[in-house]
């Protein structure tokens, strides 16, 4: 229990540091060290708590093997984002996508709708649609990029509608909602990157913090 509550204390402090330097980044004229440190702390610590909770309220994570790899994928997503690279760039978005193929695949094992894989077509369809029509209408130079950015978090919020399990509906709703922060979080990026948008850092990260947290807590709801 001790080794729990360190845990989640480290998260919350982490989280609460980071969004401090991001609210401040401004002033400081970009990021330094600190900030780039606490942001790959997040991860790392946020699914440890997960883990030491299992045993701390006797709570067993079935196919925890999966959650590893959530967690490691994340982990080098926002390692590797750290650096002002384009390489380095799109091998963080592809490393977020694999966790997030995890995601499915975790959820997959507790059902599968047809009747919510179409409900979440025509929704996040629409919200796609949109988000082509903002891209489009600044003509980016890298525009196809960000098309493909969009499908992929597409395809990540439509896989989870389809696994949504009725047996486990607070956990699947719980589920989504984490997959809709995590696409406006990563949506703002793009608008603000295309000169469509003035998001905040901070409310960016705050979002992309609530999302994960949405996240693991259907992972924990799920295995009750």
């Amino acid at each position: 229990m001790t080794a729990f509550f360190v845990s989640l204390t480290v998260f919350i402090a982490d989280s609460i540091i980071h969004l401090y330097i991001q609210k401040h980044k401004a002033v400081q004229r970009g990021e330094d060290l600190k900030g780039a440190l606490s942001k790959i702390v997040l991860m790392p610590s946020l699914y440890l708590t997960l883990y030491l909770a299992s045993f701390a309220f006797d709570r067993p994570l079935a196919g925890a093997d999966l959650i590893y790899f959530i967690a490691l994928f994340y982990t080098l997503g926002d390692l590797f984002l750290v650096f002002k690279n384009e390489i380095f760039f799109y091998i963080g978005v592809i490393s977020f996508m694999v966790g997030h193929v995890f995601y499915i695949i975790y959820f997959s094992h507790f059902g599968f709708s047809y009747m919510t894989l179409a409900a979440g077509l025509i929704v996040y369809g629409v919200l796609f649609a949109q988000y082509c029509r903002r891209v489009m209408s600044k003509k980016p130079a890298l525009a196809a990029g960000y098309i493909v950015y969009g499908l992929m978090l597409l395809l990540f919020a439509c896989g989870m509608a389809s696994v949504f399990s009725f047996d486990h509906v607070y956990s699947s709703l719980l589920a989504l909602a984490g997959v809709t922060v995590f696409a406006y979080s990563d949506t703002r990026i793009a608008y603000n990157m295309i000169g469509h948008g003035n998001t905040s850092d901070f409310t960016i990260m705050l979002t992309y913090v609530l999302a994960n947290v949405l996240l693991v807590l259907s992972l924990w709801c799920i295995n009750a």
